[in-house]
Parts: C-alpha cells; structure tokens; sequence
C-alpha cells in the first residue's frame, strides 16, 4: 500500500509534466504530493532568463504567481529594506527531462516522509540567498558545499517565507546591482530544535529529519548536508534591488 502511494505519485507527475499550469498554492503547508507536484508543472512559452545560461522559464509580470511573490518579498520585508523592487521572476522549467527527474525524487521523497510522519511531510517554501555565479550553480548541479560558516549544524540554511532577511542578507549584488534569491519547496518533515554553536551533520535520531532554529516562530529552516539535493527544490529565482537594509 505504501509503495502504491509513491507509485501513484510518479504516475501522476509524469502524465502531468506536459500541461500548462499556473495554479499554485504558495507560501500554504504543502501536504500533498501529487496535487502539489501537479501545480508546480509547467510548460516552457515564456523567454529565457537573460541573466543565466540555464533552462529558466520567465513568469510575466501580469501573472498571479508573479504578482503573489512579489507581494510576499515585499511584505515581509518591509521592516528592514528601503525601496525593494522586484525586477525579474523565473521558475525552474520542468519540460526539461533531467529537471523532471529531480522533481519526480522529490515527490518521492515527500511522500516517504509522509509515510514515515503518520501523514504530513511538512513541505514548505522557504528563500535560499546567495551570490549569481553559486544561484547559477545549484540550478545546472544542485546544492554543493554547505554554510561556509556553520551557527546551527552543517547543512543548507533556509528562511521561512515569511521571514526572508535571513536569506536576503546573503544575496549578493552582482555586477549590475541585482540580488537574487530562491524560492525553494523544502520538506522538513520532523524537526528537531539545533542549538547555536551545535557542530550537527545528521538528525540526532530516526524520529527527526530536518532543523530548525526556534519551532515556535522560526527564522531558519537547516536540511542536512545528506538530504540538501532529495529534500530541497529550487522552483524559483527572484531577481530584486534593495537601496538600503
């Protein structure tokens, strides 16, 4: 039965992964795989990125998605950032076959964790910050080297949505002024609180698969070094300027 569940899910990407869709449920707990996979399918009609060489797809400002991130960014950041503008907004383009292939593992993944967890994987979305060329770099290869300087374990830190001054304070100007942030589904499924200071590689037992800095108003997500390609996907980069922070 349990394996019948993951089945379904790969079934029902792949026969979605042609449509066009702009349904997307974000910034909500995603705890359905296979719808979420589904809305998270897109077609490739819009241009190409410009700023890098690699399959993003972008989303028109006239779009809801578009118009829904925008909003978010600007309003949870509007107590530490003067006269953030959102400049650009492209998502991962899941036409392409090796892109399909790392969604489809991480559908898979969510929905073993869901298994494991008595039915909720707790996928959310959360920013990642960093400079163009290591942005550039995750999309063509995924996540490499972790924190450079750990605080709470080794891993990939992560900002919850609402909370992005995390992520932003490590996204650095490229040479035209532009910061870029992803926006990535991540599954945290179980998480367990890691102190500051904690030298941490791996959950510090089976019951546990992600951490997280405070459970009761977190300002960072940290998925283990083991688990930062399966558990955590990249669905878009948004490009912005900040004058001051």
């Amino acid at each position: 039965m349990e394996s019948n569940s993951i089945e379904n899910c790969s079934e029902k990407l792949n026969s979605s992964a042609h449509k066009n869709s702009t349904k997307l449920s974000l910034f909500e707990d995603l705890d359905s795989c296979p719808s979420d996979c589904e809305s998270g399918v897109s077609g490739g009609e819009n241009e190409q990125f410009p700023l890098f060489d690699i399959g993003l797809i972008r989303i028109q400002e006239k779009e809801m998605i578009y118009k829904t991130i925008e909003t978010k960014l600007v309003s949870s950041l509007s107590s530490y950032v003067n006269n953030l503008q959102v400049q650009a907004i492209h998502r991962s383009d899941y036409s392409n076959l090796m892109n399909r292939a790392k969604f489809q593992s991480f559908c898979i993944y969510s929905k073993a964790l869901e298994i494991k967890n008595g039915g909720n994987a707790n996928v959310k979305y959360a920013w990642f910050g960093a400079s163009k060329n290591e942005i550039d770099r995750i999309i063509r290869h995924g996540f490499g080297f972790p924190t450079n300087n750990p605080t709470q374990g080794h891993g990939v830190y992560l900002s919850p949505a609402d909370h992005p001054i995390g992520s932003m304070r490590s996204a650095e100007p490229d040479e035209n002024g532009l910061r870029h942030m992803l926006l990535c589904r991540v599954i945290l499924g179980n998480a367990e609180v890691i102190s500051p200071g904690s030298t941490q590689y791996n959950p510090s037992s089976e019951e546990f698969d992600s951490g997280v800095d405070n459970p009761a108003s977190p300002q960072k997500y940290i998925v283990w070094t083991s688990r930062m390609n399966t558990h955590i996907l990249p669905d878009f980069v948004v490009s912005f300027r900040a004058s001051s922070y």
